[in-house]
């Protein structure tokens, strides 16, 4: 008997110790900088779903608008999103006039121009890093074996070292890394890269709600020249170089925040999160997610009761969310409808990205179903 209470008392103490841990840092990949301010286990309930060594991914949405000024003067989305498994990112182009500052260096050549499309060089950008992602960040038994990852700013470097078209853009990267390892163990995380006003939020479901344990800080202020990224042909004029890799690691803000099944991630331009306060996410999020108890609930995470959602009906709850995320930003910051006429020229399109975190087999199974 005196044995039992020893080790019940032990294992309380193991417990405490477990719910007190400091919040873990990315510490065996110095390449990520990390700012992770998120503890990582909160319970005893939940940490079976924290330490499992299952491969996560994303199951997003992509939701974009034109602002009212740009659509009255019959000009498309500036920006570009995108959703993939191991892959999130939003980014906002600008196409400055000739011997603007960009990066500390005069810009010359044919940036601007009636047909100018300032979506270029963002939709050539995150094109360039789903490939990269798919080649590096998938499980080993698919990984490209001569494609290594080296952390989010890598991914970015290559990607924005690829792209040939003009102009300048914000980026916002969330990446999915399963190779992390804290204690020895795999912990998933996910990297956060950020040139730009751009942010992310993270929503975790605790007791019937959701909390948020992570919000990206936005790296420059607004959309002017000096808080964006050129194109490496601009850097490559300017400073003499090869690949214009300069400009990616003096401008971007990394940070990586562990995860687990069933977080919620929210990507947004400046025009979106820039205008919402995390409250209101939050809010957002349980209107429509929180009203089906079980539409979010993983196979290995919460309780084994219910059925298991499909995923086509996480992803019809998922959009709702992205739209009312839009319409909110949109109702907030709407000018009126003179000076959205006269006023096309400082406008900032929408663009959001919501995803939930969840088994990789899954999310692999219902994309090839379809």
């Amino acid at each position: 008997q005196a044995k039992f209470g020893a080790r019940r008392q032990g294992d309380e103490m193991g417990a405490t110790a477990i719910c007190a841990r400091a919040p873990v840092l990315c510490s065996e990949k110095p390449i990520c900088q990390p700012l992770e301010k998120v503890p990582t286990i909160c319970g005893a309930q939940d940490v079976g779903a924290v330490l499992s060594d299952r491969p996560l991914a994303f199951r997003a949405v992509v939701h974009k608008e034109v602002h009212l000024a740009r659509a009255l003067h019959g000009q498309g989305h500036s920006g570009e999103a995108l959703a993939s498994p191991f892959l999130l990112g939003v980014s906002s182009g600008a196409l400055p006039a000739s011997a603007a500052v960009v990066h500390g260096h005069l810009a010359s050549g044919p940036l601007g121009g009636p047909r100018a499309d300032p979506a270029a060089l963002p939709r050539e950008l995150l094109r360039r890093c789903r490939e990269l992602a798919d080649a590096r960040l998938a499980p080993s038994e698919l990984r490209l074996a001569h494609e290594a990852y080296g952390g989010p700013v890598a991914l970015l470097e290559d990607a924005h070292a690829a792209t040939e078209s003009l102009g300048s853009a914000t980026v916002l990267l969330a990446v999915m890394d399963n190779s992390s390892r804290i204690h020895g163990s795999v912990r998933p995380m996910v990297g956060v890269v950020s040139v730009g006003s751009s942010r992310l939020v993270l929503l975790r479901r605790r007791r019937g709600a959701f909390d948020v344990v992570f919000c990206s800080e936005p790296c420059g202020a607004d959309l002017c020249a000096e808080d964006q990224m050129p194109s490496p042909r601009i850097v490559r004029a300017a400073e003499g170089s090869t690949d214009g890799r300069g400009a990616v690691a003096e401008q971007s803000l990394v940070q990586c925040v562990s995860t687990r099944e069933g977080d919620i991630v929210v990507l947004g331009s400046s025009a979106v999160l820039g205008a919402l306060g995390s409250e209101e996410l939050v809010d957002i999020c349980g209107e429509v997610l929180l009203r089906r108890p079980g539409l979010l609930r993983s196979p290995s995470f919460g309780p084994g009761t219910g059925r298991v959602p499909e995923l086509a009906d996480t992803c019809v709850a998922l959009r709702e969310v992205a739209e009312r995320i839009v319409f909110a930003a949109q109702a907030r910051g709407r000018a009126p409808l003179g000076d959205a006429i006269c006023d096309a020229r400082g406008a900032e399109d929408a663009s959001v990205v919501v995803a939930e975190v969840q088994a990789w087999d899954r999310v692999v199974q219902s994309s090839g179903d379809r």
